[in-house]
């Protein structure tokens, strides 16, 4: 069986190393059109 959330477990997977220190902020910015996650207010 498959869940909307398994094809966006690797972007979690990013969020929690990033909270955690251990990864960069822009490592998401190139999921945000596949995992439809839209970040506001970033510098261009």
């Amino acid at each position: 069986m498959l869940s909307p959330g398994i094809e966006r477990f690797g972007h979690f997977e990013q969020l929690a190393a990033i909270s955690g220190g251990q990864g960069e902020f822009a490592s998401l910015l190139p999921e945000q059109r596949r995992c439809d996650v839209h970040f506001e207010g970033l510098p261009h």
